[in-house]
């Protein structure tokens, strides 16, 4: 009578490899489009800072501001601390800078531990792209300085608003939980900017931008 063998048991012992790892070809492509994307976004990020930090030295002269700049009502309240408008400035890019860099460091030990894993994978372009395009401010201000680099934010920006989207519904196992959220996925990713950046929408390019 033959044996059947469980698909835990194989020869020498070892079981099989999950279904989500990655391998040969595959890995190699995954691993070269992270770290691709990795440069561009952590470049992008830095070149963002100084630009960040440049915005909030400059009061905003109405209380319609954005991403941090300080309304008449709150630079009377700062300076009757007897704090800065300099020191503000430092202290809310150094806040940004610390969240991009754990979001950053977490992906980064993902990549470096469990790249061959795609889920594991998955999660380290979520905190990438999240961490330091969509969840922080610096680099949403960098197009109004430099118009070339809009598309290239936009489209950081974009990916980190999907993937963080789909992993909330993947997790943990990369399965769609319920089956129907992946419609609402697929219908999120048609918005590629949300309200929270500036202007309010980004489907529209700067003046000046060669993106337009």
């Amino acid at each position: 009578m033959q044996v059947q063998l469980t698909p835990t048991e194989t020869t020498g012992g070892l079981a099989a490899p999950p279904a989500t790892t990655l391998r040969g070809r595959q890995l190699l492509l995954a691993r070269t489009a992270w770290l691709a994307l990795a440069l561009l976004t952590i470049g992008l990020y830095l070149a963002g800072v100084p630009v960040y930090f440049a915005s909030l030295l400059t009061p905003c002269p109405d209380a319609t501001c954005t991403n941090g700049q300080l309304t008449p009502a709150t630079l009377r309240a700062l300076q009757a601390l007897g704090l800065s408008v300099g020191f503000y400035a430092a202290y809310t890019v150094a806040v940004d800078v610390v969240v991009a860099a754990v979001y950053s460091a977490v992906a980064l030990l993902l990549f470096w531990r469990k790249s061959d894993d795609r889920m594991a994978l998955f999660a380290a372009l979520t905190l990438l792209t999240f961490g330091n395009a969509t969840f922080t401010a610096s680099m949403q201000l960098l197009p109004e300085v430099y118009p070339v680099c809009w598309f290239p934010v936009q489209v950081v920006g974009f990916i980190g608003d999907v993937s963080m989207l789909t992993f909330l519904y993947l997790f943990p196992d990369g399965r769609f939980v319920p089956r129907w959220s992946q419609s609402i996925v697929t219908g999120g990713s048609r918005a590629p900017c949300n309200a929270s950046r500036p202007n309010g929408s980004c489907l529209g390019a700067p003046s000046g931008s060669p993106w337009t």
